[in-house]
């Protein structure tokens, strides 16, 4: 089966790289397409034209604006439909209304294709997008998703594409790095990351620059500190996608106004890098608007980390095979912390168990058979 994935994000092409690898040695052979930047994975042995090839370096060369307008239109309105018929699935990756031409396609040329939503895709949508999103439910084969999606799609679209639904987790690619990195090597990388942090506690604020991580609840949240609690902690803040210059500035300067000494990370961050943050970190806070199951957290969740989640983030994948974390409201962020800071070792060792937990759930070991079993239907 040759089966050709398209996805939003150019900073997923890690995972998708995964994900093949994975998929291959399972028998599935995929060939992968990001639409943002048009970089790919090519696995198949299917033939690409010519064409299409000096269509897709136009675009990622950027060079002339017009140019790569006339090569983007080229692709998706002619390139792409002849590319797909020679799949035997498109498999559409974290859904949204700008896939519609392209699934039209699909049903124009009657090309089966799969949905497999990512979390914020849906969870994230207002009406006007919940509305565009029908036409794909209507027209795929199946509706690709993790466990704690369904009670949205439910809550959205009522039952109407039960029998669609397929339960499917990604594998993490943060665990096989986590093990990877010794602990003289994460220390050395946490020294150049975090600068001398004088055995402080390591306390992570969100995982990216977008405002729906909700920085501002957690920053005041430290305001409620006790002054040995503040000379206590370094904070945190991985903001290296998603965030505006103003919102950077505004974080930073709402930071540096705390008194708290922090680590705001801006900048791109390697594989290794980031494995050593979840590694070095000891409390994680995540209180944004909506999410679904972030390699972040799993990251965090892993490495036995005393996460505080938002109560109303739907993580039933976490509490259905037993990983502990905290909930707490926006108003408890500070009664929390100070609670875990009296009794970090308490609280650290029940969060031990997360790790042979999280690794059952979310290692490719662990998820790559269903998904395979999924596209053999």
């Amino acid at each position: 089966m040759n089966i050709l994935i398209l996805y939003p994000f150019y900073n997923q092409r890690e995972l998708m790289h995964n994900f093949a690898t994975r998929l291959a040695e399972g028998g599935v052979i995929v060939d992968s397409i990001c639409v943002n930047n048009y970089s790919y994975g090519k696995n198949t042995s299917l033939k690409w034209t010519k064409f299409f090839l000096w269509c897709v370096t136009i675009i990622r060369s950027n060079k002339k604006r017009y140019v790569t307008r006339c090569a983007r239109y080229v692709t998706k309105r002619w390139l792409f439909p002849n590319l797909f018929s020679q799949y035997d699935l498109i498999d559409f990756h974290a859904y949204y209304p700008k896939y519609n031409p392209l699934m039209h396609t699909c049903v124009e040329n009657g090309q089966k294709f799969d949905i497999t939503l990512w979390g914020s895709d849906l969870m994230r949508a207002n009406n006007e997008r919940k509305e565009l999103l029908k036409y794909g439910f209507d027209n795929c084969h199946r509706i690709k998703m993790t466990g704690n999606l369904y009670d949205t799609m439910v809550e959205f679209y009522g039952n109407t594409y039960s029998d669609k639904y397929r339960e499917v987790y990604f594998g993490s690619n943060e665990i096989d790095q986590i093990d990877k990195v010794s602990d003289k090597e994460a220390f050395e990388i946490k020294r150049k990351l975090l600068g001398d942090t004088n055995n402080k506690r390591i306390i992570v604020f969100g995982y990216n620059g977008s405002g729906s991580q909700n920085h501002d609840n957690m920053i005041s949240a430290l305001c409620s500190l006790s002054d040995e609690e503040k000379h206590s902690v370094h904070i945190v803040l991985p903001m290296t996608y998603g965030a505006t210059p103003n919102y950077l500035t505004e974080i930073k300067m709402k930071m540096e106004e705390t008194g708290f000494s922090f680590t705001l990370l801006d900048h791109f961050l390697g594989v290794k890098e980031v494995a050593v943050i979840r590694k070095t970190s000891d409390i994680v806070v995540n209180v944004q608007d909506t999410d679904a199951l972030s390699d972040s957290l799993r990251g965090h969740l892993y490495c036995g980390n005393v996460c505080i989640f938002g109560e109303w983030l739907n993580y039933s994948p976490y509490t259905n095979n037993g990983s502990y974390y905290i909930k707490t409201s926006m108003d408890d962020i500070a009664k929390h912390l100070e609670e875990v800071l009296a009794h970090y070792d308490d609280y650290h060792q029940r969060c031990f168990g997360n790790h042979d937990k999280i690794k059952s759930l979310f290692s490719w070991d662990a998820t790559i058979k269903n998904q395979i079993a999924v596209y053999g239907e």
